[in-house]
């Protein structure tokens, strides 16, 4: 059971975006519920904005930082933060996104433990429907996005993100965290604003090392595929059609996918052979 007085720790990784995570930190300090902690993890910024990011914040004994030495990476940079935070709960933010002020007491009322962990939707994908979220329901797509709320014991019962991964590392952990602890539930509203500017460079915008994370992944949860064909040629699709990689399916696998018997996904497996059919004339 939930209380408004358990403490949430919100962790924060950074790296070179000082008037970003600014804004990002001010958004979780304004949030309705308290109490709040944030930890902020710096993946080696140029040390200038480290200092200045640290300034900004001197007055506030709840946000504590701690900079790596090195650069270690998204997930590493995060399993730090989850690792330093002492709050039951947790939940994370991208230091070039914010949340609405409302987020942390709507997630944390919607919680139950009964859930691996509860979600909503973000200014990315306002319309992803509502409801439980299955083991076979999350296979097929990342109905999550990038963030989740639930207790830290349970990320941790799971050596948090798997730093194996080049991307992809949060819908592996939503799918793990669904496999051990069951379900996971999907709240309607929108309380987390994406950054969708080019201005900022996301690691999900370079197609190479999103290739290598789908194998990945795939290769990972290969036990829970086994008998999920479809959901295989549904992230297949997805990803060959996203990014433009049209030698990631040949014709035969795509013509398998028509099966799916999805209008979206049709339309995406048509546009694919439409870009090989033009690069084979070329």
């Amino acid at each position: 059971m939930t209380s408004s007085s358990n403490l949430v720790s919100v962790y924060i990784p950074t790296k070179n975006r000082l008037s970003l995570a600014i804004r990002a930190i001010n958004s979780v300090l304004n949030q309705t519920h308290q109490p709040i902690e944030i930890i902020v993890v710096d993946d080696c910024s140029e040390l200038a904005q480290y200092q200045a990011l640290c300034a900004e914040f001197v007055d506030y004994d709840n946000v504590h930082f701690s900079r790596n030495s090195q650069p270690l990476g998204a997930c590493a940079t995060r399993n730090k933060a989850i690792n330093r935070a002492t709050g039951e709960f947790v939940t994370g933010l991208d230091d070039d996104d914010y949340f609405k002020p409302h987020r942390i007491a709507t997630l944390l009322a919607a919680y139950d433990d009964k859930y691996a962990f509860v979600c909503d939707n973000n200014s990315m994908f306002k319309y992803y429907q509502f409801g439980d979220i299955s083991v076979k329901k999350i296979l097929k797509s990342n109905y999550v996005g990038n963030q989740i709320f639930t207790q830290r014991y349970k990320i941790l019962a799971l050596n948090g993100y798997d730093e194996n991964f080049p991307a992809y590392q949060d819908y592996d952990l939503w799918v793990r965290l669904i496999e051990r602890f069951g379900k996971a539930k999907k709240i309607q509203g929108c309380s987390q604003i994406i950054n969708t500017s080019r201005d900022t460079l996301r690691i999900s915008d370079n197609s190479d090392t999103v290739r290598k994370a789908v194998a990945l992944f795939l290769a990972k949860h290969a036990h829970l595929y086994a008998h999920q064909e479809k959901s295989v040629l549904y992230v297949k699709v997805k990803y060959a059609h996203y990014y433009k990689e049209n030698d990631f399916m040949d014709v035969k696998s795509l013509i398998k996918a028509i099966s799916l018997g999805n209008t979206r996904i049709n339309i995406m497996i048509l546009i694919i052979l439409f870009r090989k059919f033009m690069a084979l004339i070329q």
